[in-house]
């Protein structure tokens, strides 16, 4: 064989190579965990009503002004993101919460019982969907800690905080974000 030939052969499989890879980067590129990773939001209630004299937790007050109006920016994001369901405790501030989500969104929403068993439930029956959890400072904790991530621990006038869990295959991933007017302090 002549090196004309050698040459003209190596280009041929150069350019059936260059075919092959432009074709397979023209395919779309989702992997399998892509389709896996759950998307959970968890925020605290908004801004809470004072208790009234007599009123008993839970259900507890429901939400200021201001606690509405977090309520409905909070609705214009899980709307944004596609959010399939979302889960409330049974204190009134924070199904209030997450009203204007369940309407403009349709979303289902769910009691919360335990923190662990909510997550539980979330990664069987929502895996791979964006999904809401609206908690108290205490169960946002919990939640983190069922999900294997830190989310700090909220003071009492702090309802600006968002904690974004992507969840794949067993493992974590935590982002945090501020919504709506800030918080106090």
């Amino acid at each position: 064989m002549t090196i004309t030939a050698r040459v003209n052969g190596l280009i041929q499989v150069c350019l059936a190579l260059v075919i092959a890879l432009t074709f397979a980067m023209a395919l779309p590129a989702k992997s399998v965990a892509e389709d896996d990773v759950t998307t959970i939001y968890i925020v605290r209630h908004a801004e809470k009503d004072k208790l009234k004299p007599g009123e008993k937790e839970p259900p507890g007050p429901g939400l200021t002004d201001a606690g509405r109006k977090r309520a409905e920016t909070l609705a214009a994001i899980m709307k944004d993101v596609g959010v399939k369901a979302i889960y409330v405790n049974d204190y009134l501030r924070t199904q209030k919460t997450a009203e204007p989500t369940e309407r403009d969104t349709g979303a289902p929403v769910f009691q919360i019982k335990d923190p662990a068993e909510t997550v539980k439930h979330v990664l069987k029956n929502h895996r791979g969907q964006t999904v809401l959890i609206v908690g108290r400072t205490t169960t946002v904790d919990d939640l983190g800690r069922a999900l294997k991530v830190r989310i700090p621990t909220l003071r009492e006038t702090q309802y600006d905080q968002m904690f974004i869990v992507r969840w794949t295959a067993g493992k974590s991933e935590l982002e945090t974000r501020k919504y709506g007017e800030k918080s106090p302090d």
